[in-house]
């Protein structure tokens, strides 16, 4: 089975980061009760990947300086280009993966948070 991930064409949505990030996690896009990060677990992280992205690049979040983060939804759209999907989303996915077992993912965990690291 192969998946294809459709590019996202701006603007974005907090969504797109989180239906992103579910499929490293092998989480279930599609399915409510199969999911095993609820939806507002990965909303939070979301928003603190968007904490951290405006710190680090305030010239990508197009002068969304002042915007309260802290209240954005799944549907919120972005002040930031499509482009930075991916490291958002695996921000996104190593924040869970450092929720899970420690030993099962030690390794992947910090890999997925060095990609969000070099991509910002």
């Amino acid at each position: 089975m192969t998946i294809v991930l459709s590019q996202p064409v701006d603007p974005i949505t907090i969504n797109d980061i989180v239906v992103r990030a579910r499929f490293p996690l092998n989480d279930d896009n599609t399915d409510d009760t199969k999911r095993r990060w609820p939806n507002a677990t990965l909303l939070a992280y979301a928003i603190g990947a968007l904490q951290i992205f405006r710190k680090k690049r305030p010239d990508a979040m197009r002068n969304a300086l002042q915007d309260d983060i802290q209240h954005y939804l799944l549907t919120t759209l972005l002040p930031c280009s499509a482009d930075y999907i991916e490291p958002l989303a695996q921000y996104v996915t190593a924040r869970a993966m450092f929720g899970e077992d420690e030993n099962a993912v030690q390794a992947a965990a910090p890999a997925f948070y060095q990609l969000f690291e070099a991509h910002t």
